[in-house]
């Protein structure tokens, strides 16, 4: 195998290590089970995996395998509405279940500062196509040093070799993945820091 072949079979794997559906849920059990123990911080996690991660998994398949997008990320600035669209309105649903449900009312906040962080990111699309995976990396890097240290401390020392491996892949610019960063760790310090 080439240098550069292996250079870019590294990228890809830690492009899928890191992918946002995988650190949110990262971010989600840990955050709950250290929250309500184990049986019930895995029922709270279990709502919020099969109310929003897994129709977004499942979204972004069909999305990539119909031919609509050219990659399951949506790599291009106008695939991207249709993502920020399905994950936003269900992001608003998740705040109505967890409004409902006093022992989940403390993932409100985390939410409401994911739904502004995407909106933001929504909005520039039209000028740069911030990358999710280091907003989400920052984002889950910033609101785990509250609860999970060496957590956080792992995801935010993984911005630069994600960063790396965005670019190598060619999915994004150096300044698609400063955007991407800037926004998850601003929207991290939002949730994170009361």
């Amino acid at each position: 195998m080439s240098r550069d072949r292996l250079a870019l079979s590294i990228a890809r794997w830690i492009s899928i290590l890191c992918h946002p559906l995988v650190l949110a849920s990262l971010l989600l059990l840990s955050g709950t089970i250290k929250r309500e123990g184990l049986t019930a911080g895995l029922e709270s996690a279990s709502t919020v995996l099969g109310f929003v991660v897994i129709p977004i998994a499942l979204f972004m398949a069909w999305r990539f395998r119909s031919g609509a997008w050219s990659t399951i990320d949506a790599s291009r600035p106008r695939e991207r509405p249709a993502l920020y669209g399905f994950a936003l309105v269900l992001l608003l649903g998740l705040l109505l279940i967890v409004a409902r449900r006093p022992e989940m009312r403390y993932l409100a906040r985390t939410t409401f500062c994911l739904v502004g962080m995407l909106l933001v990111a929504f909005m520039l699309n039209r000028w740069i196509k911030a990358s999710l995976h280091l907003s989400f990396c920052a984002f889950s890097g910033v609101v785990a040093l509250n609860f999970a240290v060496p957590l956080g401390v792992l995801l935010l020392a993984a911005l630069p070799l994600l960063s790396w491996a965005r670019v190598r892949m060619g999915r994004h610019t150096l300044s698609e993945v400063i955007v991407g960063a800037s926004l998850g760790l601003s929207a991290g310090a939002i949730a994170a820091f009361r």
